[in-house]
């Protein structure tokens, strides 16, 4: 899954790639892009900007004759996500959100997401859950974490608080075992334990945990290249600024990053799975609040062997493929999706509950409002009903009536007899 470096190191692409060219046309998505919605613009000519926070990324579209309206558009890159630069002959067969540049041959900035993970939002805003970033906001970031210490998340082991996004946005697997390594922190030790310590600085030129997420996130980003991710294509400036194709060497790509690498799948290190079951290398005793029974496992040359999977590519250092962590990120990913299906579940099971209530007391309004309708009905009639019952005197009245009227009066059978 990519890390905060590589959604920087994305937005760094495309503002290269927007610095010299304009582009041109609507925005196009792909047919099998189901769960993302379209983006509704379209100009003759038009400038992009990107810019990154942790592990999303936005863009905004401006028409460069104010005809259109400015359009943002904010991306989380799921498992696979990436931006690529291509001929519009060569699409990527992934490429799910495609911005064409107004040049000659046509070329084509695309979101290229193979395992469809990634979202896109339009017009959204920041992640509510996504805490501050820690190169670009670390102050923000530092206060975030030190003032949220009575959290009940940093109970638990600090390995499994640093993938936490509200408090450690962008930190992900490989940077969170290199800044516990050079940290000297054992990865299950309480988040609250080591952390408290530094709400006072820590003295300059010895960087504490908090400096070395920044500090190593800069790194990464210094390298030029984080860790690889199908970003098949790049760009670069060549002379009189003209920007052109240019095919990146995984394998060379990957041994610069896997030479600044101490920790992340080295040999030698150990390993074992936190509560989340992502695995967590370090080295040295791993710390109170690992599980019972736990065993950590060493990595080994032997170990480490190359995976053929098409559909997987996923490079590691030295050039090889590891499918452990394959499946590993699968299920992160997976488990991800789920949180979201989630969360819409629960807005839609309030949804309807609401709707529940609304209807229940609505019914419960009308019952109530019959009843007192047939209450006062009954006691209409009643009161008719006694208006016309006849009292002693006009019982009187009429029977005196009745005597001195030549109307007949109806008499029973038996005194008819008599």
């Amino acid at each position: 899954m990519p890390e905060g470096p590589e959604i920087h190191l994305a937005a760094r692409l495309v503002n290269r790639v927007a610095a010299g060219h304009s582009f041109t046309g609507r925005v196009v998505k792909s047919a099998v892009s189901t769960k993302n919605p379209e983006v509704q613009f379209e100009a003759a000519s038009y400038r992009v900007v990107a810019e990154a926070r942790g592990k999303e990324m936005k863009m905004v579209l401006e028409d460069q004759a104010k005809v259109v309206p400015r359009t943002e558009i904010h991306f989380r890159f799921g498992m696979s996500g990436c931006f690529q630069l291509t001929p519009a002959s060569q699409l990527p067969k992934h490429a799910h959100l495609q911005f064409a540049l107004a040049t000659s041959p046509a070329q084509v900035l695309s979101f290229v997401d193979y395992r469809r993970f990634g979202r896109w939002e339009v017009g959204g805003a920041w992640g509510r859950d996504r805490g501050p970033d820690p190169v670009t906001e670390y102050q923000a970031f530092r206060a975030n974490v030190l003032t949220n210490l009575e959290h009940r998340e940093f109970a638990k082991p600090v390995c499994e608080v640093l993938l936490n996004q509200t408090f450690f946005n962008g930190i992900g697997n490989y940077l969170r075992a290199e800044v516990l390594y050079r940290a000297g922190v054992q990865p299950f030790a309480p988040a609250r334990e080591v952390l408290a310590p530094l709400v006072e600085e820590a003295a300059p030129g010895h960087p504490d945990l908090l400096h070395l997420c920044s500090q190593l996130f800069q790194e990464v980003l210094d390298l030029q290249q984080g860790k690889v991710y199908e970003t098949k294509f790049g760009v670069k400036k060549e002379a009189g600024d003209k920007e052109v194709k240019e095919e990146v060497s995984h394998s060379e790509d990957d041994q610069t990053f896997g030479s600044w690498l101490r920790c992340y799948y080295k040999e030698g290190m150990s390993n074992l799975k936190d509560g989340h079951g992502r695995t967590i290398w370090f080295q040295g005793e791993p710390g109170s609040l690992v599980r019972r029974g736990a065993r950590p496992t060493k990595a080994s040359t032997a170990t480490k062997k190359s995976v053929k999977n098409k559909r997987y590519q996923v490079p590691q250092s030295g050039g090889q493929l590891a499918k452990e962590e394959i499946k590993e990120e699968v299920k992160d990913e997976v488990d991800e999706a789920k949180d979201e299906v989630k969360q819409e579940l629960k807005v839609e099971d309030l949804k309807e509950e609401v709707k529940k209530e609304v209807k229940t007391k609505s019914k419960a309004n009308r019952t109530k409002t019959t009843a007192g309708s047939k209450s006062t009905k009954t006691e209409e009639v009643k009161l008719v009903t006694d208006a016309e019952k006849p009292t002693k005197a006009r019982k009187g009245k009429l029977q005196t009536k009745a005597e001195t009227t030549d109307v007949p009066v109806k008499r029973s059978r038996k005194s008819r007899d008599q």
